[in-house]
């Protein structure tokens, strides 16, 4: 009898331990929405930026942030303990995430922050109407496509592009150590924001002919002073011969029939032997990447694009008239998929 009863006990405990365990995994979940944005509000009351500047109390920090000290004092500990600041006797600073936000910081994601704070934020409101309907959640959140809403908004589109620039900082570094651009002669960018990525290719490849291929309204604000600016729309058309296309992050924003679309047309207009690149993600199974998982929720809920597995790209690609000839693995979360003609 006192076996059964320890034995039941044992089990009692077991489960108990079990689902407080399940419980509290439950609700830090349920609370990272709190803590980003915690952080979104740091990044507009700019307290990076402050603190780029040197430590400071909360009293300072207060003072220039124009804000109730008490408050800020509560926003900076949750930050604190995330490990975006660093609190020693009394006096802020920066640690190496936090010096992220700073807009003046090297590899700053302040404008990540910004946007992902409010145009991804609101669309994420209506995620489950967009799992209902197979609607973006962006188009309903604000009644029309992402890059409709973009054309009319240049403010907003101007964000982004800082957006794109932010995010592929470390990207174009990586795809550059990796890539040899050297034996290309001609290289184009389709898709191409505002040059960033052509402009750090040309860092080591001066001698590199480039093209940059936007919409129109992308090309009037784009930066990209070394290389040939072509207007156009690659689901019509792209009247561009060269030895190399690059498309960073563009098959992720659409779905198979349009990411078909876009390669078909590059391979009307490119030579036999030129080949094209591809940089995006890849996904792996059993979320051995979450970030490339959560970020093909975001491509769900903002474009109705989607992440692909590597047999999903090679599905599209033979669809497309290519075959997938290497695939190069990056210090980031993005690999880049070379295509050749079949």
């Amino acid at each position: 009898m006192k076996k059964l009863l320890f034995i039941s006990l044992a089990l009692f405990s077991t489960v108990f331990s079990s689902t407080e365990e399940a419980r509290a995994s439950l609700l830090d979940r349920l609370s990272g929405e709190w803590i980003s944005r915690a952080i979104y509000t740091a990044n507009q009351l700019e307290i990076s930026d402050f603190l780029m500047k040197g430590p400071k109390d909360i009293e300072e920090l207060a003072k220039l942030t124009k804000t109730h000290p008490d408050s800020l004092k509560r926003i900076m500990r949750i930050l604190t303990n995330e490990g975006l600041y660093i609190e020693e006797s009394g006096l802020y600073r920066n640690s190496e995430v936090g010096a992220l936000l700073a807009k003046d910081h090297p590899d700053t994601l302040h404008s990540v922050t910004q946007f992902y704070g409010e145009e991804v934020r609101k669309s994420f409101d209506e995620l489950k109407s967009s799992v209902e309907s197979g609607v973006p959640a962006f188009n309903i959140a604000y009644h029309e496509p992402v890059f409709v809403y973009f054309k009319e908004n240049l403010l907003r589109a101007k964000l982004f592009q800082s957006v794109m620039k932010e995010k592929s900082s470390a990207v174009i570094k990586s795809v550059c150590e990796k890539v040899d651009f050297s034996k290309y002669a001609s290289l184009a960018d389709i898709g191409g924001g505002n040059g960033a990525f052509l402009n750090g290719i040309k860092q080591k490849n001066s001698n590199l002919k480039t093209y940059l291929f936007e919409r129109p309204e992308i090309i009037a604000i784009a930066n990209a002073p070394t290389s040939n600016l072509v207007p156009g729309d690659f689901f019509k058309s792209i009247n561009i011969t060269c030895d190399a296309y690059l498309l960073k992050s563009i098959i992720h924003d659409w779905n198979d029939e349009q990411a078909i679309t876009i390669l078909s047309n590059i391979r009307q207009a490119m030579p036999e032997k030129a080949e094209v690149l591809i940089v995006d993600i890849v996904l792996l199974p059993n979320g051995e990447k979450p970030y490339a998982d959560a970020m093909d929720l975001l491509m769900l809920t903002m474009v109705g694009g989607k992440e692909r597995t590597f047999d999903e790209f090679k599905s599209i690609a033979e669809l497309s008239g290519f075959e997938i000839v290497q695939v190069i693995d990056t210090s980031t979360e993005f690999s880049v998929l070379r295509l050749k003609m079949k």
